[in-house]
């Protein structure tokens, strides 16, 4: 037998190897990365060992890894199902440390409460008779009854869960109602939610104005554009001011 020969059979057994340890491999099961033949010196040691740790690849038999051999379509194959779990069964390798401590199974969850803000300084005042004014990212008026508003933004399918208004209110004289909306192509409006109104005597400085009842909870973007709005009562002056509406909501990732 030639040299060439030779090696091009030694090739072949180092592949064969490595496709019998790659497919007895369960996915998903942790291996040992320490391999003999992959020192701490080897600059890929640690990507050899994410591998290894993932369950990715536990080397090419006999404790060894093979860093020099050459790999096939179909072990790339192997290790590309194994890294994405694109078998139907299978579930992903996630490293929990970089999604914020979440697992595989949780990335695409509808079930958790998530929330959309528009901040006092974000919303646009719909009042063009009233002036108003901006201090510290809050709006106030300061020339009359005035209203904000801002477009929310929530994904397709979600539900409402909660809307709720942040104001700045030391006056039982002034008070501030908030509205979530949906509209549709045509202009045609209809309430959602509503908070009730402050200004009652006693009213802490700062009061989250939430509402109890949702009354379409449903997100449907193809059909409605939505916005939040809050009107300031009262007259002019700094004893009310917007701090923000949030709305929060479901069943959508």
């Amino acid at each position: 037998m030639s040299a060439t020969d030779r090696h091009a059979r030694s090739r072949l057994l180092a592949a064969a190897a490595l496709i019998v340890a790659l497919a007895a491999f369960p996915l998903g099961a942790l291996a040992s990365h320490d391999f003999p033949d992959v020192p701490d010196s080897n600059i890929f040691h640690a990507d050899i060992s994410a591998l290894a740790d993932s369950g990715v690849t536990t080397g090419c038999g006999g404790g060894n890894f093979c860093p020099s051999a050459f790999v096939t379509r179909e072990q790339m194959a192997a290790f590309m199902n194994r890294l994405g779990a694109l078998a139907p069964e299978k579930t992903p390798v996630v490293n929990a440390d970089r999604v914020d401590g979440l697992d595989s199974t949780q990335l695409a969850r509808t079930d958790q409460t998530q929330h959309f803000s528009c901040f006092g300084g974000d919303m646009a005042p719909l009042t063009s008779d009233v002036t108003y004014a901006t201090t510290a990212g809050y709006r106030y008026s300061t020339s009359g009854d005035i209203s904000f508003s801002c477009a929310v933004h929530l994904p397709d399918g979600a539900t409402v869960t909660g809307f709720a208004g942040d104001v700045y209110d030391n006056t039982a004289s002034q008070q501030t109602t908030c509205s979530l909306w949906r509209i549709d192509a045509d202009g045609n409006g209809g309430q959602m939610a509503a908070t009730p109104g402050s200004g009652a005597a006693a009213t802490p400085l700062y009061t989250t104005l939430a509402t109890a009842t949702i009354l379409t909870p449903d997100i449907d973007n193809a059909q409605y554009a939505y916005t939040a709005s809050c009107y300031l009562y009262g007259g002019a002056g700094s004893l009310i001011r917007l701090v923000k509406v949030t709305v929060t909501y479901t069943g959508a990732p």
